[in-house]
């Protein structure tokens, strides 16, 4: 598995970590606030 803790895979896995620590509003709304950050 260290294998897998690369540059690669810490962002995707940051992201998982949101959504499992505060359900599926986490998963709908951080992308929502990736985008608003950049829009």
């Amino acid at each position: 598995m260290s294998s897998l803790n690369t540059g690669w895979y810490k962002i995707p896995h940051d992201v998982l970590m949101c959504g499992q620590l505060t359900g599926y509003i986490a998963m709908a709304m951080c992308p929502v606030f990736f985008v608003s950050y950049l829009g």
